[in-house]
């Protein structure tokens, strides 16, 4: 029989369902410091020993680069965890956590951007300058010195004094029997 037309049996080469999971493998491998088998049980969603073994093998022949990239510390990071009572504690989750904690830093230093843009905007506006001139002008100025003055503040103290406040609500109960007879 001649081979005209290339190899016959198994293809060589990575499965292209593989090809996605090695990244994952190589995270679970480097946070955790488990082997490919236990790496390729907690990565396939419905590990079969045929489907674990099958990836198992494949990351065997081309992880390798995977599990560097996976190693490498990002651009930015401090000294990496090198305790590790994190990464024992919580393998599968670590790059979740740290995924979701770098996404919320984001979006909360875009709002924070967004809202000093817009509070910037909102106080250079032609509207605020004029609210700004009629707070500082000299109708505003006499209209808190009369609010601030010594006569006024007495007036204030004996509207909220005790005396003052149960006077007021012997006058309220008068003025209700006097409601009440007519």
């Amino acid at each position: 029989m001649s081979d005209e037309n290339g190899k016959m049996g198994r293809p060589m080469g990575p499965s292209t369902l593989h090809l996605p999971l090695l990244p994952k493998m190589a995270d679970e491998i480097a946070a955790s410091g488990v082997g490919p088998y236990k790496a390729a049980r907690l990565v396939l969603t419905d590990p079969e020993k045929n489907a674990i073994d099958s990836l198992a093998r494949c990351w065997k022949q081309y992880g390798a680069p995977y599990l560097q990239e996976a190693k490498r510390p990002e651009k930015g990071a401090s000294e990496p965890n090198t305790s590790g009572i994190v990464n024992l504690s919580f393998p599968r989750h670590l790059n979740k956590i740290g995924a979701m904690a770098s996404a919320a830093e984001q979006a909360d230093s875009l709002l924070n951007g967004h809202a000093q843009k817009v509070a910037k905007a909102l106080f250079d506006s032609p509207l605020q300058r004029i609210l700004n001139g009629f707070h500082d002008s000299p109708a505003q100025r006499l209209a808190r010195g009369y609010y601030d003055s010594p006569a006024t503040r007495i007036i204030r103290e004996m509207q909220t004094s005790p005396v003052t406040r149960a006077a007021m609500g012997l006058r309220s109960e008068a003025e209700e029997r006097i409601v009440r007879r007519f």
